[in-house]
């Protein structure tokens, strides 16, 4: 499976269009190359202004206005100013050298220098953790061969459709009880009182029958306390990454009240998988087949490598998926032209074929509607690297073991030189032959919601088919609406909604 995915990323290479023009002769090529222009040194490198000893660090500070929150609005004047790639030291002498593009053609180039083992930082607060825990690092942090056998061994169902799609039915029944959860909770105003708790809910739920194979009973009246406090936990984790991740470094020094309730929030998320994991060991057998089962089993892992991973993938489920749902509904909420076309879709494959993983599959307008959503809310912010040979980045040689980011989510999701009407939802433009994005050659131009390459988010097929799964199930059941303040992109560690996202739900009373 692992040599699958490997063998499907070279073929997406060798599509791409070619470097050099086509009929071109052997001398006008050789012209072409004695004008390129030379390679210019790091030194070269844009980067901003600092101050003599402290760098730039003022401006990670509040008295430059600064928002780890909003960090990709920071990215963006960065790019302004500089240009589509630049190099920062925030504190020179105690932090290194940072690379930042937004270049297409550098993201492109990421991707066709990666080596069998991409090299990405890890999570620096989780990574203290973990040590002081005595725990693995998990498949987030790890490099080199210990995550290329990781990944190889998780790559073998979650990236197979046949193992994604057992769950489907599952999942679908988590959306309609949810569905059936808003309509007990709607108000006078056709709202649900702090929707993106209800959207937790949802995705603890439906993550719970993925990661554990059990209904945790997250739409009951009463909460079960200990899920009440993985809900809570998961929130803390992100909220204090995002401070830690996009700050100034000062919790390598000195134990922030950031880092304790890091670590408190994660020691807590470790025990609740604990916890599930031996409830699971102690009632299944191999043989019962199911993916979780496979993990727990597999004993080509230890029981540290089982634990960080199970708990990483339910972790992963929650506060990420339920963000992205919100992104979604929202676009269908403020343009109703467009979520009406997307219920008659659903309608007429629902009718035909029931709700299934291969049903999904055949609605291209949702899957459309669902990638445009991605664009205009991009789901990561940037992408990080480092590689073992030098490269050529923006027409500047990057040393080897450099870290690099890759912003180009953020720097143009919304760009008018790539997408046409770029603040617009436009799901058509992802369909065939429509899509005036292809004939711009835009194949590089973000690196996606779930990364790019060998790294790809493991996880991607199983997120994407739960937030379809949760959009059919509203849609069938209500019209959806929404008249609050403008939402924007804001960040944790992953994006998140600006504004408390209260929607207004009305029953679809005919079809």
């Amino acid at each position: 499976m692992y040599l699958k995915v490997m063998r499907a990323i070279t073929r997406e290479l060798s599509s791409c269009p070619a470097r050099s023009p086509r009929n071109t002769s052997s001398s006008k090529r050789h012209k072409v190359r004695a004008k390129a222009k030379p390679v210019a040194p790091f030194s070269d490198v844009p980067e901003p202004k600092g101050l003599p000893l402290i760098g730039t660090a003022l401006d990670y500070t509040r008295w430059r206005n600064f928002d780890a929150s909003y960090l990709g609005e920071h990215w963006n004047k960065r790019h302004q100013d500089l240009g589509s790639i630049y190099k920062e030291n925030i504190i020179p002498g105690i932090t290194e050298y940072i690379v930042y593009t937004s270049s297409p053609k550098d993201t492109e180039i990421m991707l066709r220098s990666e080596d069998q083992y991409p090299q990405r930082d890890p999570l620096g607060p989780i990574q203290e953790i973990r040590l002081k825990l005595g725990e693995h690092q998990g498949l987030i942090n790890a490099n080199g061969e210990e995550w290329y056998n990781l990944r190889r061994i998780v790559n073998q169902h979650f990236l197979s459709n046949s193992i994604i799609w057992l769950f489907s039915q599952r999942q679908y029944d988590v959306a309609r009880d949810f569905a059936d959860y808003v309509e007990r909770n709607l108000n006078e105003a056709s709202e649900v009182p702090d929707f993106a708790e209800a959207l937790n809910k949802w995705a603890c739920e439906s993550t719970g029958v993925f990661a554990f194979d059990i209904r945790l009973g997250a739409f009951h009246d009463a909460l079960d306390p200990e899920l009440q406090q993985i809900i809570k936990c998961n929130r803390t984790m992100f909220e204090c990454m995002g401070r830690l991740m996009y700050g100034l470094p000062w919790w390598k020094y000195f134990n922030t009240k950031d880092m304790q309730d890091l670590y408190e929030a994660h020691r807590g998320q470790v025990e609740s998988t604990k916890r599930h994991m031996n409830r699971i060991l102690k009632h299944t057998e191999p043989k019962d087949g199911l993916y979780t089962k496979f993990i727990f089993h597999n004993d080509q892992l230890t029981a540290r490598e089982k634990l960080m991973l199970m708990t990483e993938f339910f972790v992963a489920g929650i506060d990420t998926t339920s963000n992205s749902a919100i992104f979604f509904l929202y676009a269908l909420a403020l343009d109703q032209e467009k979520q009406e076309k997307l219920r008659k879709e659903i309608f007429s494959v629902v009718d035909e074929y029931g709700v299934n993983g291969q049903s999904i599959n055949k609605m291209n307008y949702l899957h459309a509607c669902v990638r445009e959503t991605q664009r205009m809310f991009p789901f990561v912010n940037s992408l990080t690297r480092r590689y073992s040979k030098d490269i050529i980045l923006s027409g500047y040689r990057v040393p080897a073991g450099t870290h690099i980011l890759n912003t180009s989510n953020m720097v143009n999701s919304r760009n008018v030189d790539y997408f046409h009407e770029p603040d617009t939802f436009l799901p058509e433009r992802w369909l065939a032959p429509v899509s005036v994005e292809k004939r711009r050659n835009t194949r590089f131009v973000m690196s996606g919601p779930f990364g790019i390459g060998l790294r790809m988010c493991p996880g991607r097929k199983f997120a994407t088919q739960e937030l379809k799964l949760l959009a059919i199930a509203m849609l069938i059941k209500y019209r959806i609406e929404y008249n609050k303040e403008p939402i924007k992109v804001a960040f944790r560690l992953v994006s998140f909604p600006s504004q408390k996202p209260q929607f207004n739900f009305y029953p679809i009373t005919q079809r």
